[in-house]
């Protein structure tokens, strides 16, 4: 199994700048990840959908939680992006998606990100001992990208420290475990350009 998760010996952002990122993260331009299990449960509701509802249900059951882990997030600047560039002294791809990613849950279901396959990963919180876990399974999901925790099998976990950069492949299987606070990640969307 290739690593999911491979360091990127690119420079650490100035100061300045991962300021000028996380000031830009408001209640009012942050919004939900779209297509996820909390925009099905949200439909279910206006929609009395039962059977998702039971599902999800099930799913939090699953977890011992009462509620959908949730991410937040938005999209950075263009004269950000440049800045990013330049610091960095790369030219990304016009196809690349650059933005914030909050989570303010101590943990997020084991799942995948669907159309997100591949990114360039920047933390920019210190989030104590955070830690990412990669699982494999036999198993499909339990619902849509979520899998039963009783049936993965983990395979390798890392704590991503602060101001590194990272390769970090979406499509394998993975949770975010021990969040101490709310966590801020820059994440650069390769997903168009490096498709597997």
């Amino acid at each position: 199994m290739n690593n999911p998760l491979t360091h990127i010996k690119l420079p650490r952002l100035s100061l300045s700048l991962e300021k000028t990122l996380i000031a830009n993260i408001t209640d009012k331009n942050l919004s939900y990840n779209k297509n996820t299990s909390c925009d099905d449960e949200k439909n279910a509701i206006q929609n009395k959908d039962l059977e998702t509802l039971n599902k999800l249900d099930y799913v939090k059951q699953l977890y011992g939680i009462d509620y959908i882990p949730q991410h937040k997030m938005n999209n950075v600047e263009f004269k950000l992006i440049r800045r990013i560039e330049s610091e960095l002294g790369i030219k990304l791809p016009r196809t690349a998606k650059v933005y914030v990613q909050t989570i303010d849950s101590e943990f997020s279901f084991i799942h995948t990100d669907g159309l997100r396959k591949n990114s360039f990963f920047y933390l920019l919180s210190d989030n104590g001992d955070c830690e990412t876990r990669f699982y494999t399974s036999e198993n499909l999901p339990v619902y849509s990208r979520i899998w039963n925790p009783n049936e993965v099998k983990q395979f390798y976990s890392h704590k991503i420290l602060p101001h590194n950069w990272y390769m970090f492949s979406h499509d394998t299987i993975h949770s975010v475990n021990n969040v101490d606070g709310l966590r801020i990640t820059l994440i650069v969307d390769m997903s168009e350009e490096y498709p597997v």
